[in-house]
Protein backbone atom coordinates (compact mmCIF):
# COMPACT_ATOMS: atom_id res chain seq x y z
CA UNK A 1 0.00 0.00 0.00
CA UNK A 2 1.36 4.00 -0.75
CA UNK A 3 0.53 6.77 0.64
CA UNK A 4 -0.23 9.37 -1.92
CA UNK A 5 -1.92 12.78 -1.29
CA UNK A 6 -4.89 12.80 -4.05
CA UNK A 7 -6.19 15.91 -3.69
CA UNK A 8 -6.11 19.27 -1.36
CA UNK A 9 -8.36 22.28 -0.69
CA UNK A 10 -6.34 25.46 -1.77
CA UNK A 11 -7.19 28.66 0.84
CA UNK A 12 -9.91 29.52 -1.09
CA UNK A 13 -11.23 25.89 -0.40
CA UNK A 14 -11.18 25.16 -3.97
CA UNK A 15 -10.73 21.40 -4.53
CA UNK A 16 -7.01 20.85 -6.44
CA UNK A 17 -6.73 17.68 -7.54
CA UNK A 18 -3.42 17.78 -10.28
CA UNK A 19 -0.35 17.12 -9.33
CA UNK A 20 1.43 19.93 -10.45
CA UNK A 21 -1.51 22.40 -9.34
CA UNK A 22 -1.13 21.12 -5.38
CA UNK A 23 2.64 21.32 -5.69
CA UNK A 24 1.96 25.18 -6.81
CA UNK A 25 0.00 25.61 -4.29
CA UNK A 26 1.92 23.62 -1.68
CA UNK A 27 5.22 25.58 -2.50
CA UNK A 28 3.42 28.94 -2.75
CA UNK A 29 1.93 28.27 0.84
CA UNK A 30 5.33 27.23 2.39
CA UNK A 31 7.27 29.88 0.74
CA UNK A 32 4.94 32.32 2.42
CA UNK A 33 4.32 30.91 6.04
CA UNK A 34 8.65 30.44 6.40
CA UNK A 35 9.28 33.84 4.67
CA UNK A 36 11.61 35.95 6.50
CA UNK A 37 9.07 38.71 8.02
CA UNK A 38 10.37 42.09 6.74
CA UNK A 39 11.62 45.06 8.65
CA UNK A 40 14.31 45.68 11.39
CA UNK A 41 14.55 42.90 13.84
CA UNK A 42 17.90 44.68 15.98
CA UNK A 43 15.40 45.93 18.67
CA UNK A 44 13.85 42.27 19.31
CA UNK A 45 17.09 40.58 18.97
CA UNK A 46 18.27 42.99 22.09
CA UNK A 47 16.11 42.29 24.13
CA UNK A 48 16.14 38.71 23.36
CA UNK A 49 20.00 37.94 23.62
CA UNK A 50 20.32 40.39 27.29
CA UNK A 51 18.76 37.26 29.21
CA UNK A 52 21.64 35.05 27.52
CA UNK A 53 24.38 34.48 29.78
CA UNK A 54 27.57 35.25 28.08
CA UNK A 55 29.76 32.23 28.79
CA UNK A 56 32.42 32.32 25.56
CA UNK A 57 35.25 33.99 26.63
CA UNK A 58 37.28 36.38 24.11
CA UNK A 59 39.74 33.42 24.33
CA UNK A 60 37.00 31.06 23.01
CA UNK A 61 35.87 33.51 20.63
CA UNK A 62 39.94 33.50 19.29
CA UNK A 63 39.62 29.71 19.01
CA UNK A 64 36.65 29.56 17.67
CA UNK A 65 37.85 32.22 14.45
CA UNK A 66 41.19 30.09 14.00
CA UNK A 67 41.47 29.11 10.25
CA UNK A 68 39.98 24.79 10.70
CA UNK A 69 42.63 22.74 10.27
CA UNK A 70 42.21 19.30 7.65
CA UNK A 71 43.01 16.72 10.44
CA UNK A 72 40.03 18.86 12.48
CA UNK A 73 37.62 18.07 9.47
CA UNK A 74 38.82 14.53 9.06
CA UNK A 75 37.96 13.80 12.65
CA UNK A 76 34.47 15.42 12.60
CA UNK A 77 33.79 13.01 9.64
CA UNK A 78 35.19 10.23 11.35
CA UNK A 79 32.09 10.41 13.60
CA UNK A 80 29.53 10.52 11.09
CA UNK A 81 27.82 6.81 11.48
CA UNK A 82 27.48 5.01 8.11
CA UNK A 83 23.90 5.08 6.63
CA UNK A 84 23.11 8.63 8.14
CA UNK A 85 22.16 10.93 5.38
CA UNK A 86 23.57 14.69 6.40
CA UNK A 87 21.87 16.21 3.60
CA UNK A 88 18.63 16.19 1.31
CA UNK A 89 20.80 15.10 -2.07
CA UNK A 90 20.34 11.57 -0.18
CA UNK A 91 24.50 11.20 0.08
CA UNK A 92 25.34 9.12 2.99
CA UNK A 93 28.08 9.17 5.52
CA UNK A 94 28.95 5.82 3.78
CA UNK A 95 29.67 7.56 0.25
CA UNK A 96 31.71 10.30 2.23
CA UNK A 97 34.08 8.05 4.10
CA UNK A 98 34.23 5.74 0.74
CA UNK A 99 35.53 8.67 -1.57
CA UNK A 100 37.49 10.59 1.47
CA UNK A 101 40.72 10.33 -0.03
CA UNK A 102 39.38 12.21 -3.56
CA UNK A 103 36.73 14.70 -1.78
CA UNK A 104 38.72 15.41 1.47
CA UNK A 105 40.45 18.62 0.17
CA UNK A 106 36.97 20.18 -1.35
CA UNK A 107 35.23 19.54 1.60
CA UNK A 108 37.78 20.99 3.85
CA UNK A 109 37.40 24.12 1.35
CA UNK A 110 34.06 24.19 2.01
CA UNK A 111 34.54 24.40 5.30
CA UNK A 112 37.21 26.97 5.69
CA UNK A 113 35.30 29.29 2.75
CA UNK A 114 31.93 29.40 5.04
CA UNK A 115 34.43 29.94 8.23
CA UNK A 116 35.82 32.96 6.21
CA UNK A 117 33.29 34.88 4.78
CA UNK A 118 30.66 34.05 7.66
CA UNK A 119 28.24 32.30 5.42
CA UNK A 120 27.13 28.58 4.82
CA UNK A 121 26.08 27.85 1.63
CA UNK A 122 22.25 27.59 1.20
CA UNK A 123 22.15 24.18 -0.20
CA UNK A 124 24.22 22.90 2.74
CA UNK A 125 21.71 23.94 5.49
CA UNK A 126 18.54 23.15 3.13
CA UNK A 127 15.77 21.17 4.75
CA UNK A 128 12.75 18.74 3.25
CA UNK A 129 9.40 19.32 4.48
CA UNK A 130 7.54 16.14 4.11
CA UNK A 131 3.84 15.88 4.25
CA UNK A 132 2.04 13.01 5.54
CA UNK A 133 -1.22 11.99 4.84
CA UNK A 134 -3.96 11.24 7.34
Amino acid sequence: MHNNITFINNQQGERIEAHEDMEKELTGYFKDVLKEPAGNRDEAIRAITQHIPRIITEDHNNKLLQPTSLKEVEEAMAQLKDGKVSRPDGFTANFFHEFWELIKAEVWEVVEESRIMHWVLPALNSTFIALVPK
